[in-house]
């Protein structure tokens, strides 16, 4: 594993820190995704309220899903001047000492004696595992970096000049989207189990997230909504 370059922690509080860091670019990424793939999904169910309004719509589904890439693209970003999922791996491998029994109970405090039963030493196995999963190793997290490089960060002048949609040649459906996202959750909440037994919940649409929901229902009963419906109505009894 590369060397974890100029992070160094003074505390237990700033691991903390740290880590929390990336588990709120996750929220965010989550948030924007549940969004994002609602409007896409909605389509059908909602598509007379979508047409009344296409540009707004269009455009709100186009700044959620690259907000998705823009979160996703600093929690797997590869850069050694950042602190992302790559460096908190790197951070854990340089300093296993802070993963111990001894530390974990110091940190958790007296009258832990039920929860350190349960306390597993770091696996170095899975560790090279998570450490694969979020570096280029992982074809999902290189094809990330390309649409970062070439279309988010960038505008790469040959993929402009070739016309060619970048869609075309890099795919990126919902379905790995989600498995960044689950799996980015998933390494997180391994290292903050290890530390203090913490566990972040990802949310979801059950958490009310899904309430742009209720702004397409609503627009069913606008009055201009109404009055249109009326006039194609009426043309097309007409004809």
């Amino acid at each position: 594993m590369k060397a974890c370059l100029n992070v160094k922690i003074k505390s237990d509080s700033e691991f903390t820190i740290l880590l929390e860091a990336i588990v709120d670019e996750l929220l965010r990424a989550d948030v924007h995704y549940i969004i994002s793939k609602g409007l896409a999904t909605s389509g059908k169910e909602h598509s007379s309220a979508i047409n009344f309004s296409p540009v707004f719509w269009s455009f709100t589904y186009r700044s959620h899903i690259e907000s998705v890439f823009y979160h996703l693209c600093k929690i797997y970003d590869q850069h050694n001047s950042g602190f992302h999922l790559r460096r908190l791996i790197e951070l854990v491998q340089d300093n296993p000492a802070m993963f111990n029994v001894e530390n974990a109970r110091r940190r958790l405090g007296k009258n832990t004696e039920d929860e350190m039963r349960l306390y597993k030493p770091l696996d170095e196995e899975i560790l090279k595992k998570d450490y694969s999963f979020v570096t280029e190793e992982n074809p999902l997290v290189e094809k990330l970096k390309k649409w970062r490089d070439f279309v988010f960060a960038h505008r790469n002048p040959k993929q402009i000049l070739s016309q060619k949609p970048f869609e075309v040649d890099y795919p990126f459906p919902f379905s790995e989207i989600e498995l960044l996202l689950e799996k980015g959750s998933e390494i997180i909440n391994r290292y903050s189990g290890y530390f203090s037994s913490t566990h972040y919940s990802r949310v979801t649409d059950s958490n009310g997230w899904d309430d742009f929901s209720y702004v397409l229902e609503s627009i069913n009963h606008h009055p201009r909504f109404i009055e249109r419906k009326k006039w194609e109505e009426y043309y097309k009894k007409s004809q």
